[in-house]
Parts: structure tokens; C-alpha cells; sequence
């Protein structure tokens, strides 16, 4: 979670990491999200982000293995939840991929408002 006086930054991020390398050819909603008591973790985190007001986003590292590069990607809350309520299974490598890429520095992401804006 990110707290910031101003509204722009004020964040909840959830993170996911699939691996490329190893064969994932998709972020699942059924695999990739927990359940607990009857609630699937993609409707707890939209209950949550309603009542808090923060903006959501999932944000999905893509791990491609040895000599290639790993890279996150920003995708609105918004379109996690309007999927899944549509019953898709979830979101394709290439689905991902369409999102705005979080640079990665020294094993560490860079998040900036440059990326919060492609993203917005």
C-alpha cells in the first residue's frame, strides 16, 4: 500500500509472479488468487479498494529465466475485476504484456509517476 496526501498516489498494489521460464502461459484467477471463506481474494481486494478509496492495481512479474530480462507489469484494478466478473480465466502472457512495464534497476522496480500515468 502506498499513503500520499495526494489522491494520484494513493495505492494499493497487489503482486503476482508467474514464471515464464518454467511454462505459464497465463496469470489465473482459479491458480494464481487465494479463497477464503467463501470469498475469492480478487472480490476481498475490490471490497477493500472501495471502502478505503485507494486505486488498485495488480501488478504481474513476468520471471523469463537465466539471460533474460525479468519484467513487471501494471495492470488497473479495474480490468482484474471487470475480467473476472465477465468469467474469464484470467490474463494471457500476452495480455500482460500489453500493460505498462515497470522498469527494473539493480533487482529493484523502479515505480515512478511516468508509469502510474501510462497506467492510469
Amino acid at each position: 500500500m502506498v499513503d500520499s496526501r495526494h489522491w494520484k498516489y494513493y495505492l494499493a498494489l497487489e503482486m503476482k509472479s508467474i514464471s515464464v521460464a518454467k511454462g505459464a502461459k497465463s496469470l489465473y484467477f482459479t491458480q494464481h488468487f487465494s479463497k477464503s471463506n467463501g470469498a475469492h481474494q480478487i472480490e476481498r481486494i475490490s471490497k477493500f479498494l472501495r471502502r478505503s478509496g485507494r486505486i488498485g492495481f495488480l501488478v504481474v512479474e513476468l520471471r523469463r529465466g537465466v539471460g533474460h530480462p525479468t519484467v513487471a507489469h501494471m495492470i488497473k484494478w479495474r480490468d482484474v475485476e471487470g475480467r473476472f466478473h465477465d468469467g474469464k480465466p484470467g490474463f494471457s502472457i500476452d495480455d500482460i504484456s500489453r500493460y505498462p512495464e515497470i522498469t527494473q534497476n539493480g533487482g529493484s522496480y523502479i515505480f515512478n509517476s511516468k508509469v502510474l500515468e501510462e497506467a492510469m
